[in-house]
């Protein structure tokens, strides 16, 4: 080789060497290709989140992160460009005891992107105070009702979260705590006074011990389907309950007992009764100071038998003659209906609508003020008239079942005669 070609090529790899080590990677451009990594640190994975969370991830880069993105069920709920890479979340909205998915995703410059692994929440919240009182109710017995034997109280309670006992009270004094429906009690009243008034109300609360009172019901005591107790009012009571022999009681502590011809006992409406079926079938009691008042109630129960032929039927008179009597109360056969008379004008007194029929039991009552007559059937009153004065007496004998001359005969079953000296009202009658 001369030294020309020498130096040619000493020249020519001199310019290769130099190309070379401008392609080198030193001091040259670079390209980012990695994605940050990130996860999600708060709330842990399968855990329940309440009111507002936070939510907390981890994020690197090897240059940086530039952005978090904060995603909720898919959706983008936040962005955040600088740290803490945090999000409150509020979950007051979402129905209680749902599903949620929460993932992370964080960005660098470069816009590489690196996702989190998705975690799964339930969310619950604390509910907002319960201020609201339940609704409560008298359901029945009615207001300025008339009641007896064992009322049931029935109440409606109601709450927008739910009604945890019910309270009774009668007359102011809790009566019964009932913790779960029917929101019922049934109040015995046997021992009240008749007539008597009563008030009934209910109190209903709720998990948050806020309470609802109901309006208050007002109750009247009645006497009720049993056999009467006597009271200050009455003077003359016979149950008729002595199922042999002919002295019948006064349980009205007058001492008016009776004597008992020809009957026989019998099943009446309240315990025994006796059968009056026929003119040798009655009773008699002696005349007394008490069977004399200027106002009265007789009233008994009565089961016929047959009057086709009877002109009428006496269930109770007190009478001196046939054509004198203080009182009467009697059924006329031709109508069968129930007429009750004073001795004011014994040719005029007052008559019911109601017929009886054979083979029935009936209560029948009539009662005087003073001024006024007036009939019952079943304690329905069925006439009234005017007619005051006082009524006369003599030394009348008081007839069950038939007058003085044996005219006028009861054919069938009588129980249950109380006289009163004043008029009583229908819910004093022993009735349902």
């Amino acid at each position: 080789m001369n030294k020309l070609s020498l130096v040619y090529w000493l020249v020519s790899l001199g310019s290769i060497l130099i190309a070379t080590g401008c392609n080198s990677d030193s001091g040259g451009p670079t390209t980012d290709s990695t994605p940050p990594t990130i996860s999600i640190t708060s709330p842990s994975n399968n855990s329940t989140v309440i009111d507002s969370t936070l939510i907390g991830v981890a994020a690197s880069d090897n240059i940086g992160v530039d952005k978090v993105e904060f995603y909720i069920d898919g959706i983008l709920a936040s962005t955040r460009s600088t740290v803490p890479w945090q999000y409150n979340w509020n979950v007051r909205s979402l129905t209680p005891n749902s599903a949620h998915s929460i993932l992370a995703k964080a960005y660098d410059a470069a816009s590489n992107v690196g996702t989190s692994p998705t975690i799964a929440v339930t969310v619950n919240r604390t509910p907002p105070p319960d201020t609201s009182a339940p609704t409560v109710s008298v359901v029945s017995p009615p207001n300025n009702s008339y009641v007896s034997d064992n009322v049931l109280i029935q109440g409606n309670a109601s709450d927008n979260v739910g009604v945890v006992r019910v309270e009774f009270y009668i007359d102011g004094n809790l009566s019964l705590t009932k913790t779960s429906t029917p929101w019922e009690y049934l109040w015995p009243t046997q021992a009240l006074q008749i007539l008597s008034s009563h008030s009934i109300h209910l109190k209903a609360y709720d998990l948050a011990n806020n309470v609802g009172t109901s309006t208050t019901t007002t109750t009247y005591i009645k006497m009720g389907h049993r056999q009467y107790n006597p009271d200050g009012n009455t003077v003359f009571l016979m149950h008729l309950n002595e199922t042999s022999g002919t002295s019948l009681a006064d349980s009205s502590g007058y001492n008016n007992s009776g004597t008992a011809t020809g009957t026989t006992s019998v099943q009446g409406k309240f315990g025994s009764a006796r059968n009056l079926a026929g003119a040798g079938n009655f009773i008699t009691v002696s005349d007394a100071a008490s069977l004399r008042q200027s106002q009265i109630t007789v009233e008994a129960w009565v089961y016929s038998s047959s009057y086709a032929s009877m002109a009428w039927g006496i269930i109770v008179s007190k009478e001196l003659t046939s054509s004198s009597f203080s009182y009467r109360l009697q059924m006329a056969g031709s109508t069968r209906r129930i007429y009750f008379a004073t001795g004011i004008n014994q040719n005029n007194g007052v008559t019911s609508t109601t017929q009886l029929q054979d083979g029935n039991w009936y209560h029948v009552a009539g009662t005087f003020d003073g001024t006024t007559l007036k009939v019952f059937v079943n304690g329905t009153l069925e006439g009234s008239l005017n007619q005051p004065g006082s009524i006369p007496y003599n030394s009348d004998v008081l007839y069950l079942g038939r007058d003085i001359d044996n005219v006028g005969v009861w054919n069938g079953v009588i129980d249950e005669v109380r006289i009163s000296n004043r008029e009583r009202s229908r819910y004093e009658f022993n009735l349902p």
